[in-house]
């Protein structure tokens, strides 16, 4: 964060896909944004869209990727609350 907005952002993803993700596109959402709501959920979307996890015990796909752009929307703000 710099001057209240994202300055550098890189999202990384496991448990997602075969092999862990970066997701490029959503940590592009976020820079130069002061991560508001609407921008949070643009970046957990475009998180979601690479995910393709497999379904098993824990939980169908779709449940897993809801979850996992929760996790992304949890993981921005609580960054952006330490670098602040």
């Amino acid at each position: 964060m710099a001057g209240g907005k994202v300055a550098s952002c890189t999202i990384g993803l496991t448990n997602l896909a075969e092999t862990p993700l970066l997701a490029t596109d959503a940590a592009k959402a976020v820079i130069g944004t002061s991560l508001d709501a609407a921008t949070l959920k643009k970046a957990a979307a475009a998180a979601e869209a690479i995910m393709s996890p497999a379904a098993d015990a824990r939980g169908p796909v779709e449940y897993r990727k809801h979850v996992g752009g929760i996790m992304v929307t949890r993981a921005l703000t609580r960054a952006a609350g330490r670098a602040s």
